[in-house]
């Protein structure tokens, strides 16, 4: 029996005990300190924070200055601009016609009216 136990136990791979943490030792005073690997990842997490804040100012900063310049309109846009103008003129100088139109013809129908509201009025 007991050469059973030595071969069930000498096929058996050894298990070790792996830890994922950040590799840290103590200082005289108790802290616990990084070492190389983990300052190494640290310093790298703290590049990559201030080159992403760097990346998003320089973002912003160009957006600033291209809704400064009006590099973001169409080259043509005074063009459209203008072109919309007019038609909304034209539209307003329409409206302003037809109105006094409505208001000439209003007024020529009350005249017609008139004359016959009087003879009513006579005959009464």
């Amino acid at each position: 029996r007991a050469c059973v136990r030595s071969l069930a136990a000498s096929r058996l791979p050894a298990m070790e005990v792996v830890d994922d943490s950040l590799p840290e030792s103590a200082s005289a005073d108790g802290s616990p300190e990084l070492s190389d690997e983990g300052q190494q990842w640290k310093d790298k997490s703290r590049v990559h924070a201030v080159a992403h804040k760097v990346f998003d100012t320089m973002l912003f900063a160009g957006e600033v200055l291209v809704d400064f310049f009006g590099l973001e309109k169409s080259p043509y846009q005074e063009h459209i601009d203008i072109a919309r103008r007019q038609r909304k003129r034209e539209r307003r100088r329409k409206r302003m016609q037809d109105a006094a139109q409505q208001q000439q013809e209003a007024s020529i129908i009350g005249q017609m009216e008139a004359p016959e509201q009087e003879d009513s009025a006579d005959s009464n």
